[in-house]
């Protein structure tokens, strides 16, 4: 802003004033225990994920910053200025982002590249619920064997059986 000088009595009016209010944008990430794209009780933070902000202001400013996941998943990017922003989490391990039930939204507005797009930040106006909820695959392993002796234990004298095709049925939680 420019320095202006009246001389007493001067009268005008080609000078404005605006104030703004920076804001706050913060969330949790969390492995989605459910992977149903909600933030619930059994649900764990992740910390030491790494979340980049970038965009620009509404006066053009170009805006990066970048800050690491609490203990317990929060995140909180402060003093943020008006404007136009997006979210990037970055994950070392090999997560899938949750999807909601029924909605082409994933946990939040995260997408599957685990970005949060579009997020208009206005004078003033906190935005606390960017979270983002992932999940990973788990596996199931064991041994099929004769159960000769019936006792449900694989005993040493009982032999594993080949060829057979295992089926795991049920659904996604």
């Amino acid at each position: 802003t420019p320095l202006y000088t009246f001389a007493s009595g001067v009268k005008t009016d080609t000078v404005d004033a605006g104030f703004v209010h920076f804001a706050t944008l913060s969330g949790k990430v969390f492995e989605d225990a459910k992977a149903d794209g909600n933030l619930n009780e059994t649900d764990t933070g992740l910390k030491d994920v790494r979340i980049v902000l970038s965009g620009s202001t509404f006066c053009g400013e170009s805006v990066t910053d970048t800050i690491l996941s609490a203990e317990n998943g929060d995140y909180s990017f402060l003093s943020v200025k008006p404007g136009n922003y997006t979210i990037k989490f970055v994950f070392t391990d090999n997560y899938f982002a949750s999807h909601k039930p029924d909605s082409t939204l994933f946990s939040n507005k995260m997408d599957t590249s685990f970005v949060i797009s579009d997020i208009i930040v206005l004078s003033g106006n906190d935005l606390h619920t960017q979270h983002a909820g992932v999940y990973r695959f788990g596996s199931v392993s064991g041994t099929v064997w004769n159960d000769q002796n019936v006792d449900s234990f694989e005993n040493p004298d009982e032999s594993g059986l080949q060829g057979l095709i295992i089926k795991l049925e049920g659904q996604d939680v």
